[in-house]
């Protein structure tokens, strides 16, 4: 359930928006004139202009600003590789890095020796 005070604040824009429209129709004549007098631009009332014929007074309703489609989404992190642990090569006898998992790290870190 949405929030109440934003249903009320929702409920006063769909009251105001309609009177503007009606004011550069009725009264004016001159979308500018309206715009100036209101505080708002010239694109964005003929935003809710074309709102208001398309779905009456259910457009003039705030609307999401996320877009429909993400055209390029970043994909989720993933774990990378970390060569934080080091064995002893039995050949050569040097310490040679090994490519383990972060989580593999902490589990073989923490075990008990047997």
């Amino acid at each position: 359930m949405k929030n109440p005070v934003y249903e009320q604040i929702q409920a006063r824009k769909v009251k105001a928006r309609p009177r503007m429209l009606q004011h550069a129709q009725r009264v004016s004549g001159n979308v500018s004139q309206t715009c100036r007098f209101f505080g708002v631009s010239r694109a964005l009332f003929y935003i809710w202009k074309k709102r208001y014929e398309q779905n009456g007074s259910a457009g003039l309703r705030d609307q999401p600003r996320r877009p429909h489609r993400i055209r390029f989404r970043i994909p989720p992190p993933r774990s990378f590789p970390s060569f934080s642990a080091f064995v002893r090569s039995a050949a050569t006898g040097l310490f040679e890095p090994v490519c383990t998992f972060s989580g593999t790290i902490t589990r073989t870190s923490h075990q008990q020796p047997s």
